[in-house]
């Protein structure tokens, strides 16, 4: 239980350093004019995916749902949880790689 919180701490400290521009970009995506948005996207999906395990690791606290005897159901409602943020992960870097490829055509 408290292992969803650690996680959920990280990818939100993470997404915040996103938000703020202080965050990892591969070396691909560095020195473009678009740099900052791509970075701030990412932080935007990393906080997503930090709030919404958080809003469940907290709902699961406050109903006293034990995680620990239901291992695949807690990982299927994670996993449901984590779409949004992946759709969004993959949809930003499709995104930022055509402009990647079109800046290279130019």
């Amino acid at each position: 239980m408290n292992s969803i919180f650690i996680f959920c701490f990280v990818w939100i400290v993470y997404g915040i350093a996103g938000i703020l521009g202080i965050q990892f970009v591969p070396a691909k995506y560095r020195g473009y004019v678009w740099t900052k948005d791509y970075m701030r996207s990412r932080g935007i999906a990393f906080l997503l995916l930090g709030a919404l395990w958080f809003l469940f690791g907290l709902a699961a606290r406050c109903f006293s749902f034990d995680l620990g005897s239901r291992i695949g159901l807690t990982f299927l409602i994670l996993l449901v949880l984590g779409m949004p943020s992946i759709i969004y992960g993959h949809r930003i870097d499709r995104k930022y790689r055509s402009m990647l490829e079109n800046e290279g055509k130019d």
